[in-house]
């Protein structure tokens, strides 16, 4: 017997899917955070004639901004770890179809794309973390 899925049910997993940031698009939103933290503080320095009220005011203002940022900056992890697992999955798609018969030479030129944009994918990665990656581990 055949499984119907609703046509409502397709379209919302494909809008999901393509509401997913991409590293770029999380980095932005990340840089447009700081801007806006930046700017606050520009427009809002710290005086001798304040009230205690006032900077009171002043460090609520700046504790949601830092708490915009912190969320902004995981969503720029959580984009480059889908960059990763997206690449290694066409990977291993690729991997999967490989004729049995074909020669090794063949198999890795047909799959250096994909092992380049892994490759790629952890480098990003690692840009924000700043890893000692060492040859062997």
């Amino acid at each position: 017997m055949r499984k119907v899925i609703p046509c409502c049910a397709v379209c919302a997993i494909l809008a999901a899917a393509c509401e997913r940031e991409t590293p770029e698009m999380a980095a932005a939103e990340l840089c447009d955070e700081i801007a806006e933290l930046a700017t606050y503080m520009e427009r809002n320095p710290l005086s001798d004639s304040m009230t205690v009220g006032q900077v009171q005011q002043m460090r609520e203002a700046i504790r949601e901004q830092v708490e915009e940022i912190r969320e902004a900056a995981g969503e720029v992890q959580a984009a480059r770890v889908r960059a990763l697992e997206q690449a290694n999955e066409r990977l291993e798609s690729k991997v999967d179809r490989l004729s049995p018969d074909l020669p090794v030479g063949a198999a890795a030129d047909s799959i250096r794309p994909e092992v380049d944009a892994v490759a790629a994918a952890r480098a990003s990665l690692n840009t924000d973390v700043q890893c000692v990656v060492r040859a062997g581990q």
